[in-house]
This record gives structure tokens, sequence and C-alpha cells, in this order.
């Protein structure tokens, strides 16, 4: 019974002791004032969480985890405000290496509106993570498209609003070359890099085999509202709420297949819903021209004119669209 309960103690003390044996890399991008992209799946055309400065740790999960991406979780490793996604191995220094590292992150001022406390939140869920004074600088560890990763104390990692933040850090560097609008630091778009004419599920939950709300044109444009699950990010696209697979979302419009049709009907109407009896937004005469977002499985166009987005019946416009080609 004795040597058992060695046996058991030896057990326990090596499960408890995984989470120290955990590896760790650091960021390392090769050109000052690079940073390195934590995607949300091993591919360079998926989505991409926030760029990270040279210098910041990351918990690698999964090394080489498929097309030179490592699996990682960046923080401070105890599991509170941290982000989980996939970096290219290529620029993470494992080891001895990671002390030959240039740190780059920078140093901001965090400012709240009220000139009391900024809070840092969950990614995730926007709970609070910790609160700083005022007038406190941090370190920040990546950039998002509206918010910055940040250390703000030895036990205090989360996210708060790079809008609060002195100097302002941009998501797309000034004179990088980028070609990206100012909206995109606000809004994704749906992109296809496989086939022109491919179109993306709206999901109604973060799952492939979840209904599809409507398949949607490369080009549209969807507000993220901070929610990932399963690789896929929650978004609103002209009023309707749902779930894109995060790795045919950009946040710059790479190219805009969305289809323009014409109305054939007199008097026809964008509903809110798509049934007829759902609230009339605008009435459209007969010519009108409309912007197809996505197309649905009962034959509802979900479409735009002048900045109006809704619903309108297949049949009463031309070309026809159909859901499955």
């Amino acid at each position: 019974m004795k040597r058992k309960a060695m046996v058991i103690a030896a057990v326990l003390i090596c499960i408890f002791a995984l989470p120290a044996l955990a590896e760790w890399a650091t960021v390392k991008n090769y050109n000052q004032g690079d940073r390195l992209n934590l995607r949300a799946k091993p591919s360079v055309s998926a989505m991409s969480y926030g760029k990270y400065y040279s210098g910041t740790a990351v918990q690698v999960l999964a090394r080489d985890a498929g097309n030179g991406f490592s699996r990682v979780r960046v923080g401070l490793g105890n599991g509170i405000g941290e982000l989980e996604g996939y970096m290219q191995t290529q620029y993470l220094a494992f080891g001895s290496e990671q002390n030959t590292v240039r740190d780059e992150r920078p140093t901001v001022v965090l400012r709240s509106s009220d000139g009391r406390r900024v809070f840092i939140r969950d990614y995730n869920n926007g709970s609070n993570m910790g609160a700083v004074d005022s007038g406190s600088a941090v370190t920040v560890l990546g950039v998002g498209s509206k918010m910055l990763h940040v250390i703000a104390g030895p036990d205090t990692v989360g996210f708060v609003s790079s809008e609060l933040a002195t100097p302002r850090l941009s998501f797309s560097k000034a004179g990088s070359g980028s070609t990206q609008p100012a909206s995109a630091n606000r809004y994704l778009y749906v992109w296809d890099p496989n086939r022109r004419g491919n179109r993306l599920n709206l999901r109604k939950e973060a799952s492939k085999n979840s209904t599809a709300l409507g398949k949607y044109y490369p080009g549209t444009e969807a507000a993220p509202t901070g929610k990932m699950q399963n690789g896929y990010i929650e978004v609103r696209v002209g009023g309707v709420t749902g779930w894109f697979d995060s790795e045919y979302l950009l946040e710059w419009v790479q190219t805009d297949e969305r289809p323009v049709v014409t109305v054939t009907s007199q008097n026809a109407v964008i509903r809110k819903q798509p049934t007829v009896q759902s609230t009339g937004l605008l009435r459209v005469d007969r010519g009108s021209r409309l912007t197809v977002l996505g197309v649905r499985a009962d034959n509802y166009l979900h479409v735009e004119i002048n900045g109006t987005c809704g619903f309108i019946y297949s049949d009463e416009v031309t070309p026809h669209i159909s859901y499955s080609r």
C-alpha cells in the first residue's frame, strides 16, 4: 500500500507540474517596427485578432500546428485576459534565442473621459479584468482594429479601447504602403481566396453545421460584435446578427462581387425581415437599382439602397439570383 501511495503521489506531482513545463516563445519581427498577426486559423488569409510587437511573450500550445503556424496564447499565462490564435513559427524565438530579441512593446498613457478609472476588459465577453487610474502608463502587447492588448500590472492583462491611449496606435501603420480605407478599423469584409463567385454562409451559431441565415458576397461589410468562437466571428450585417468563418474576412475590401439588380415590380417594398408580414422600411419604384449583400434559401434577397438595408423577394427583381447555383 505504501508503494502504491508513493506512485499515486508521483503521478499527482507530474499532473500539477504540467503548467510549469509549458513552452514559451517571444515574438521576433525581423524588421524594426513590424508586427506579427495573431490569426484565427493557421493561414495567412485568416482573420487577424491583432498585430503583436517584438518582445511579446507567448505560451506555445502547439508548435508547428500546420501551414508554418504555431497555436499560441498571448498573456501572462494565468488564463486571465488572454487571447488564443495562430502565429507564424518563423517569427517566434524559442529557448536562448529569446534573449536576443528586441523589446519593441510601446508604452501608452490611458485617460478616461471622466478623469477617473480606465477598465481593462476581456476580449470575448467584455468582463472587467481590472482598472487603472486615468493617466496611468501601460505596456502594449498588440494592436487590434479597435482595441489594444495591454499589460496594466503584474497580474492584470486585457484589452482597452485604442481611443483612450496616447500616443494613438493604429492597426494599419501610417507610411506602410497599405491601401486599406479608414473604415477598416471599424468593419470586416467578406472575401473568398479560392474562386470568384463563391459566397460565404452567415451562420446562426458558430459552427459550419449551423443553420445558414444567407449566403453573402465578397465585398459585403460586417460589423464585429467582439465575440469569437470556434474560429468564427459574430457580426452584424445590414441589421442581421450571425457568425462568419473568420478565414473569409479581411480588414479591407479585397474584391467587391456584390451584384446589382433592378426592381421589376411596381411599388415594391424593402422589409425589415424576410417575410411579407414584416415592417416595410422603404418603398422602391420599378427601375430602382439595389445592391445585393446576400441571398437566403427562402429566395429573399438581403439588399441595400442609399444606406437602407432590408429584404426583398427575388421574383421582384432582375436578374434572378438563386440561393443554389
